[in-house]
């Protein structure tokens, strides 16, 4: 693709057995922080299996996109269900670890105003949490991510940690929080070594998916819950991936 623009594909209606039947977008992978330790290792779970294959075609300008000032006019419509999933591959809105204030601001006031519900996770690399990334621009994505969510009520941003220790350090400073654990974690109940409780995401050990979970209100959707959630590694190096969530200490 050779615009700089950044490209959004969006699915109407998913048919992912986790999800349900929800609707979704995508964003261009230049949008994945630089810094994101699972990128040149091939483990994030967009660069394996068909999510690989869909994130390529996209990147490549093989499927139907839109522009941002496109998305935001599609969201309030009925193309898009009451609750839907943002960013299934890439992040938020801004190249590379950066993000983009000016829109996220935009997407979270959109969604708010159409009455939906929307889920994102970011991996961007955020002061307080990370310890990845350009200083300055950790604390220029803090105040952005910080801004946006005290001005929404629909649009929940968890934020991706990549071990036990990140988490308990953005949940000890108010931010609803996801985690990677190994592929053969055992039991729905988890427990941060600074005593936060977690669980594993229904979706993995139930019948429940995102369109059902938390009778309509999905666990991942739930801002200040006070809970985070676990999601297992999965594809053809989770047991790899595994043995990193175990040995990453910081």
């Amino acid at each position: 693709m050779t615009t700089t623009e950044e490209r959004y594909h969006v699915t109407t209606l998913s048919h992912n057995k986790k999800t349900g039947p929800i609707s979704n977008f995508m964003s261009e992978s230049k949008t994945c922080p630089d810094t994101c330790p699972y990128l040149e290792s091939s483990e994030c779970h967009a660069k394996q299996g068909n999510m690989r294959i869909h994130r390529d075609r996209h990147d490549q300008g093989k499927y139907k996109s839109y522009s941002f000032t496109e998305l935001i006019g599609l969201l309030p419509t009925a193309i898009f269900s009451r609750i839907f999933r943002c960013f299934v591959s890439g992040d938020l809105p801004g190249k590379g670890d950066r993000i983009d204030g000016k829109r996220l601001r935009k997407l979270a006031k959109t969604i708010d105003e159409s009455g939906k519900q929307a889920i994102a996770y970011t991996h961007k690399p955020m002061s307080g949490v990370h310890k990845r990334g350009d200083v300055k621009l950790r604390r220029a994505n803090r105040r952005a991510f910080d801004q946006m969510m005290s001005e929404t009520k629909n649009f929940t941003v968890n934020v991706s940690c990549d071990s036990m220790a990140e988490l308990d350090r953005a949940m000890d400073r108010g931010l609803d929080a996801v985690v990677v654990v190994p592929h053969d974690t055992i039991g729905k109940k988890l427990v941060s070594p600074g005593g936060r409780r977690g669980i594993v995401c229904p979706a993995v050990w139930s019948d429940t998916k995102c369109c059902d979970c938390g009778k309509g209100s999905p666990l991942c959707a739930q801002k200040g819950r006070n809970i985070f959630i676990g999601f297992p590694a999965t594809g053809q190096k989770r047991k790899q991936m595994s043995l990193n969530i175990i040995n990453q200490g910081v």
